[in-house]
């Protein structure tokens, strides 16, 4: 008896296994009404889902193991038509179908999801309202088309290539005081947009504004930071006017650029050193009155400080003003005496001729036992001017600064003069040695007390 044997090629076996597993997988969940997932499993027969005006949320503790795509076969609105990724679940292979012909999404992140792009463009009539909870994270790895969406962000949103908006379309940009927006690429913000950062707003590359955009840091000084690695474009059509910076916060970038329509124009919120160096800032009690006194070691066309006082560091009030001394190259000194009400916070703002403003500050005057410091830019090149912010300073005790780089090594250090009574002071410094790039740590130590603060030299 002869026996044949039918014999498959490898490549024959391979191409009928992803034949079969492409139709047993391919099945599409389309919603007839909100539906909530509270078992992994009930995905195990779809990878993808058609949204169709309604909200899905997984509300599952666990990971979804496998592909799963955002679609909707309806434009939909960006209240109902929702997706939701629960505090307990983890979603790190979901996709979001370009947005082509169009649809609205309310993408509400909970939990852990990571996509590979993002794309809600105008001309498809698409729109994005993103949302990303404290303590929650989203990657996209790939490029950001948002073009008129909004993003809230309390919590953690890194994105691996540019995010845009465009010239000409705008993106309105919310950062909690939790939350951080890390962007490795370019960011492009366009036109009439709103930008509020009262976290964290790093980008790794370029960070191009368009006009009549408005960025507002708060109010808190201690919150807002933005970091730009290289450069800030601002493109102002020739009219300072139409950019607008609010609030108090920090900035660190490397350079800044203004363009107009005619070429580069004159430098405003973001470019230019600081027109005064401040040597320190503080104040004591005497008698009744809150004696605020501060020295700047140089000026540049400074106008006038104002100076402000506040119980809460959000809401201030300015209490006078003090005449500036304009252009000079030595130490000038300058007191300000308040009398009647007194405030628990004071801060200063110095204003130059062109409007221009920078605030040195808050400083508090009293007793008060905890110890804080707070050091900005915290990247910047080797021979940059710091400022530094201390308060809760023992005046009975030795203030120093010391310097370490990544292995631990001692690399500079320096005495602070504190006069008896203060408990406050506002100053700037130079590390006058030559520093390699990389990270350091900045050990402010007053007798036993120690604060700690990240410096990177780029």
């Amino acid at each position: 008896m002869n026996t044949n044997y039918f014999k498959l090629s490898t490549t024959t076996i391979i191409t009928i296994l992803l034949f079969v597993c492409s139709h047993l997988s391919g099945q599409v969940l389309t919603l007839t009404g909100n539906t909530v997932i509270n078992d992994v499993s009930e995905l195990s027969s779809y990878n993808e889902v058609d949204l169709n005006g309604y909200h899905l949320d997984l509300n599952f503790s666990g990971e979804l193991l496998k592909d799963f795509k955002i679609n909707s076969s309806v434009q939909g609105d960006t209240t109902n038509q929702k997706v939701t990724i629960g505090e307990n679940v983890i979603a790190n292979k979901l996709s979001i179908a370009d947005a082509n012909p169009g649809f609205n999404l309310f993408l509400n992140v909970l939990g852990e999801a990571k996509v590979p792009s993002i794309k809600f463009k105008t001309e498809f009539s698409s729109y994005l309202k993103l949302y990303v909870g404290e303590n929650a994270t989203l990657h996209n790895t790939g490029i950001a088309e948002v073009f008129y969406s909004t993003l809230y962000i309390d919590g953690t949103f890194k994105n691996d290539g540019n995010l845009t908006s465009l010239s000409a379309n705008s993106i309105d940009i919310t950062i909690g005081e939790t939350g951080k927006l890390e962007v490795l690429s370019n960011v492009f913000i366009g036109q009439y947009s709103n930008i509020n950062i009262f976290g964290e707003f790093y980008v790794e590359e370029d960070l191009r504004v368009y006009a009549y955009t408005i960025i507002d840091f708060g109010e808190d000084c201690d919150v807002g930071k933005l970091t730009v690695i290289q450069s800030i474009i601002l493109d102002v059509h020739n009219d300072i006017d139409v950019f607008k910076v609010e609030g108090c916060g920090t900035v660190n970038q490397s350079s800044c650029q203004e363009f107009g329509t005619g070429g580069t124009v004159n430098e405003g919120r973001f470019c230019g050193d600081l027109p005064v160096e401040l040597v320190y800032f503080k104040g004591f009690q005497e008698n009744n009155d809150h004696i605020l006194i501060w020295r700047t070691a140089t000026e540049q066309n400074a106008s006038h400080f104002e100076i402000q006082g506040s119980y809460d560091r959000n809401n201030w009030t300015t209490l006078g003003s003090v005449q500036a001394n304009g252009n000079t190259n030595f130490a000038i000194d300058y007191e300000f005496v308040q009398r009647g009400e007194k405030f628990a916070f004071y801060r200063l703002v110095q204003y130059d001729y062109n409007g221009e403003y920078s605030i040195f500050g808050s400083i508090s005057i009293g007793n008060t036992n905890e110890f804080t410091s707070r050091v900005f830019p915290n990247l910047a090149h080797a021979n940059a001017q710091f400022k530094l912010e201390m308060s809760g300073i023992n005046s009975e005790l030795p203030l120093s600064l010391n310097l370490f780089d990544h292995k631990g090594n001692l690399v500079w250090n320096t005495e602070l003069p504190v006069s008896l009574g203060d408990n406050n002071l506002v100053s700037s410094f130079q590390i006058d040695r030559p520093l390699t790039s990389g990270l350091y740590l900045l050990v402010a130590t007053n007798g036993s007390k120690k604060e700690v603060n990240k410096i990177v030299i780029k």
